[in-house]
């Protein structure tokens, strides 16, 4: 029997800061020495930038069309595809929403064993992050989401992770009364 996924929260030092190093860091220092595949998404940078968001997703999958697409997925995350206003733009011209979206169907479609999600929520609506908060929790993978605002994300998680200085610390929530 395996385990369920762990869902944890990486809290930024600076909100408007990438998080990928230091996750990449932290996930390192738990398995030393051995090897792990990640899904890295981002609201802003994590696109190829030349290709349009359909053809970010093209890239990585047999489908071609964007109802193709959209008609693979699971019914949690087409409803997010759903919520894509342009799906024919460049990432650079693209809402931070669309890209993330674009980011979590190309992440369905790469086997790895972590989620990660780097997010600075100021560019989200409250409506989008709770259907972000929705679908993340079904995700059958590892994830981690990384946030500067652990309060929207707490009651979803496994465990808090900070980094002070050198050094990760790791709360479980699981062990909290």
């Amino acid at each position: 029997m395996s385990l369920p996924p762990e869902k944890q929260i990486f809290v930024k030092e600076i909100k408007d800061s990438k998080a990928l190093r230091p996750v990449l860091q932290y996930l390192k220092s738990r398995t030393p020495g051995k090897k792990f595949s990640f899904s890295y998404v981002e609201d802003c940078d994590g696109l190829i930038p030349h290709l349009n968001l359909l053809e970010n997703i093209q890239v990585i999958t047999s489908h071609h069309t964007w109802k193709d697409i959209l008609d693979s997925l699971p019914t949690e995350l087409r409803a997010l595809g759903n919520l894509v206003s342009h799906h024919e733009k460049l990432p650079e011209n693209a809402t931070p929403w669309d890209n993330i979206i674009i980011g979590l169907i190309k992440a369905h479609f790469q086997d790895s064993q972590y989620l990660i999600v780097d997010l600075c929520e100021d560019k989200h609506t409250r409506f989008n992050l709770l259907q972000l908060k929705k679908y993340l929790m079904g995700v059958q993978k590892n994830t981690m989401i990384a946030s500067h605002n652990m309060s929207l994300w707490l009651d979803m998680m496994d465990t808090i992770v900070e980094k002070n200085s050198h050094a990760f610390k790791k709360t479980d929530l699981t062990k909290v009364a």
